[in-house]
């Protein structure tokens, strides 16, 4: 009778080891399979990476080389053609600043801090 007992425990416990050593082997393989993909779209972003830095070499190595036959062709065009977009680009901040500074209203005026 003891013995019944002790053997229908011993059952019970092999059937929930066997149990549980099954749901630990279909997580390690959904972990697996989870890696793999994780491991495969790093991949693939790690290859979008080196083909838009490609790109971005490319468009970079385009726009800043000069031919000789565009610079014979340009002379110092080029340069002037640069100074005034930069000359046009401050004089647009210029007068924004001033559109703005009468427009609202303010206890400092020109960055100095009225006494009251």
């Amino acid at each position: 009778m003891e013995l019944e007992l002790v053997n229908d425990l011993m059952k019970s416990r092999v059937s929930e080891l066997e149990s549980s050593e099954q749901k630990a082997r279909s997580t390690i393989e959904g972990l697996k399979s989870d890696i793999s993909q994780y491991q495969t779209r790093e991949n693939d972003l790690y290859r979008k990476i080196d083909k838009l830095q490609d790109e971005l070499v490319g468009a970079y190595k385009t726009r800043h080389s000069r031919s000789p036959s565009n610079s014979s062709r340009s002379g110092g065009d080029e340069e002037s053609a640069a100074k005034r977009r930069k000359v046009s680009l401050s004089e647009l901040v210029e007068a924004k600043k001033q559109q703005t500074a009468p427009q609202s209203p303010s206890p400092i005026s020109n960055g100095d801090i009225k006494p009251e």
